[in-house]
């Protein structure tokens, strides 16, 4: 099997951190680094945090160095 050694999941594509967490490992990857990101509206007041948008970065769990 041919799978990258790194793979980006995003929270938003599940339900739940949990189901993104579970999607990981079923997939074989163990999360490496989390990154949580801003997204930003105009409101009446100006500029204003709109949300964030969660990810993880996942490496392949039995990954051989070649």
């Amino acid at each position: 099997m041919n799978r990258p050694k790194k793979k980006v999941f995003n929270v938003d594509d599940y339900k739940s951190l949990d189901e993104c967490l579970a999607a990981m490992k079923n997939e074989g990857y163990i999360p490496k680094r989390k990154v949580e990101k801003p997204f930003f509206k105009e409101g009446p007041n100006g500029v204003e945090v709109a949300g964030r948008m969660i990810s993880f970065e996942g490496v392949l769990e039995n990954t051989n160095n070649e």
